[in-house]
């Protein structure tokens, strides 16, 4: 039952995604105006076809899958954050942020790979606290650009219609969505992979990803010809 509900999650899951992705193929032509909205098609895609290997049953390279899928998420929002965020200090900042997650996503790999110390050191608390996932490292990073384009919106001297702006939906959607899955993602690495209650948890993650995908959905639909 459990396994059932984790496969059904990611189908419904999937499903939205497979609308996003057609809805930015039919609007493709108002999308190209766009040059930060570029990414999107390419961001879908991806992830339709990270959901397509989830659903293969003990498919043994879901791991490698899994951080292939992180890294290019990072990249490809980290692109949409740098065309955004334009000012030399929110690039600073960005470039910080870039630079310290790809070290730790090599050090990460390098520690884990090494197997005799991974062994003996990381079975430890203290390393099991210290040597989070990727994956809870991405969550963290992916919503400081959201929250600083937030606080640049309070600073402009007027707001208006931002639930019309492409780029204000995109950020929402990126915030909720990692916002939302970091305790899914931080539960699930620290809980027994042979927990009964795991799959359930993984509706927290998909919603959160369906949700973002809207939000995408949206934005799209609310781009305009001739920008």
């Amino acid at each position: 039952m459990p396994i059932k509900f984790y496969y059904s999650s990611i189908l419904i899951e999937e499903l939205i995604i497979l609308i996003s992705l057609l809805i930015s193929i039919i609007f493709w032509k108002r999308i190209k105006y766009y040059d930060y909205l570029k990414w999107l098609p390419l961001y879908i895609s991806i992830s339709f076809l990270t959901d397509k290997f989830l659903l293969i049953p003990h498919f043994k390279y879901i791991p490698i899958i899994q951080n292939f899928f992180t890294v290019s998420e990072f990249s490809i929002f980290y692109f949409f954050f740098w065309k955004i965020l334009n000012e030399k200090i929110f690039h600073k900042i960005l470039t910080i942020l870039i630079i310290v997650f790809f070290a730790f996503i090599i050090f990460e790999y390098v520690i884990r790979f090494s197997s005799t110390y991974y062994v003996n050191e990381i079975s430890s608390p203290f390393f099991k606290i210290f040597l989070t996932t990727s994956q809870e490292f991405e969550n963290i990073f992916l919503i400081i650009p959201p929250l600083i384009y937030y606080k640049s919106l309070f600073q402009k001297p007027s707001i208006q219609m931002l639930i019309s702006d492409p780029t204000f939906l995109v950020m929402t959607g990126i915030l909720f969505c990692f916002f939302i899955s970091m305790p899914y993602t931080f539960i699930s690495q620290n809980m027994s992979l042979k927990s009964n209650r795991l799959p359930y948890l993984s509706i927290i993650n998909s919603i959160s990803y369906i949700t973002m995908h809207i939000f995408f959905i949206i934005a799209i639909i609310k781009t305009k010809k001739n920008v």
